[in-house]
């Protein structure tokens, strides 16, 4: 199985797709980014990559005077229809959006590290698709997990306790029978997917706790994701974000960094 199909099959299940409909607002550093680039989305035409249950619909449609949202998952899709009917979402790979032209976007965003989901090649297929579709000085926002923040801790164990954030809750005997069964499918899930992680000097595919370890994900760091976009062909600007929206360095160690590239 490859990282795509492994991941993809979860974004498929109906159960995850409903998790992504209840997420409502935007994020504190998406809302600073938007801010910042309202120019760049105001009056303009937008591409909103990865849409999900359509979280970031609302924010970018109050802006936009075009907005179209993709995602690749088929449950997804049919979720963000049913919360916005009179929006357009389209079912697309970001890979390969060969519906629309060369230039049509002047904003595009790819929100929640979504594409953190694809491999080595399919994130550079991305980059390149999504410069192809931007308009000259078009801008591109995006967030990914930073690689430079786990600091070498990548046990299983590590990574499964850093998941729980409070167990208080494990001292009443029911918490903690269902924590325990719980466990037990995440252990499952990473010995199913452990073999699929690979390291390299600038970037990491691993397999951690988001959906009960089902997924893989892309990790990377400031200075590696510039390079990368750099080689992409994003030659304008490049702004790096904390969690809070906060302009950082490239060898910051927030758990995600977010990044906002303009097309030259």
């Amino acid at each position: 199985m490859s990282v795509d199909t492994i991941n993809l099959a979860t974004y498929m299940r109906p159960s995850v797709a409903a998790e992504y409909v209840a997420a409502t607002g935007l994020f504190a550093a998406e809302k600073a980014i938007l801010e910042r680039y309202q120019n760049d989305i105001a009056g303009k035409r937008v591409l909103d990559i990865g849409v999900g249950g359509g979280r970031t619909t609302a924010a970018l449609t109050a802006l936009a005077a075009a907005y179209i949202g993709v995602d690749y998952s088929e449950a997804m899709i049919h979720s963000a229809r049913r919360r916005y009917p009179d929006v357009a979402f389209h079912q697309a790979d970001a890979r390969h959006m060969p519906d629309f032209a060369a230039g049509s976007f002047d904003f595009a965003m790819f929100s929640f590290n979504g594409l953190d989901y694809v491999d080595q090649p399919g994130r550079v297929q991305i980059l390149g698709e999504v410069l192809r579709l931007l308009k000259p000085a078009g801008v591109f926002v995006f967030s990914s997990h930073n690689l430079d923040h786990l600091a070498g801790r990548s046990s299983f164990i590590r990574r499964r306790l850093r998941s729980v954030r409070d167990l208080r809750p494990l001292t009443r005997p029911g918490q903690a029978i269902r924590w325990a069964g719980n466990s037990a499918v995440c252990m499952l899930n990473h010995m199913r997917h452990v073999r699929m992680e690979r390291r390299t000097a600038d970037y990491a595919i691993l397999n951690d706790p988001a959906h009960n370890f089902a997924l893989l994900h892309y990790y990377i760091g400031g200075a590696a994701q510039l390079r990368q976009l750099r080689q992409a062909g994003f030659n304008g600007t490049v702004e790096i974000f904390g969690m809070a929206g906060e302009p950082v360095a490239p060898g910051d160690r927030s758990v995600f960094l977010h990044y906002a590239a303009r097309k030259s």
